[in-house]
């Protein structure tokens, strides 16, 4: 425990696609917002993004039901005008 609750909802990052990647090699991370004074311990980490401004995609369920999403939300990115 490091004393501190999440207040936040949380968030994931996928580096690589789910659609084409063997579950065990996915690469990603789970975060939330913290405020600049928290200190963390392993295997906690701080990680600053200094972005704004983010597009997202919901999914509730297993992760072999998101499959589908994932390559028309990337399409959406990379077709935009």
């Amino acid at each position: 425990m490091q004393g501190f609750e999440m207040s936040v909802p949380m968030l994931g990052v996928y580096y690589n696609s789910p659609s084409d990647t063997p579950e065990d090699g996915l690469v990603w991370e789970i975060g939330f917002t913290v405020p600049d004074s928290l200190e963390v311990t392993t295997p906690l980490v701080v990680k600053k993004w200094t972005f704004t401004k983010v597009a997202k995609a919901m999914h509730i369920g297993r992760l072999k039901q998101q499959i589908k999403p994932i390559p028309k939300f990337s399409n959406l990115l990379t077709n935009r005008t």
